[in-house]
């Protein structure tokens, strides 16, 4: 793969990554909130499918969902997202030890 082919390849890496992260903090603040799949997913007005898929970040959450979602959290978008880069910063840096 070489030019726009590896951009996009790596574009392509870098949204799954963010996918999961996304998931990955969904599910951190529903436990912490106390909430089981099922709650969760009657508050925001979804299936309890989504959320499983959104978790493991298998499937974009529209952004609209998300907003919805961290409504039911009762969340500051702002707090989200901070956590997001948080999470990001502390992959990077397992990923980069582990290849020393």
């Amino acid at each position: 793969m070489s030019g726009p082919d590896r951009q996009l390849g790596s574009q392509e890496q870098r949204s799954g990554a963010i996918d999961e992260l996304v998931g990955a903090g969904l599910r951190l603040r529903r436990e912490e909130r106390g909430l089981s799949i099922t709650e969760l997913a009657r508050a925001a007005s979804v299936s309890e499918g989504d959320i499983l898929h959104w978790e493991t970040g298998k499937v974009r959450i529209p952004a609209l969902t998300l907003l919805h979602l961290i409504e039911a959290l009762q969340l500051d978008p702002p707090w989200f997202f901070e956590s997001l880069h948080d999470m990001e910063s502390r992959r990077h840096q397992t990923a980069n030890a582990t290849k020393s």
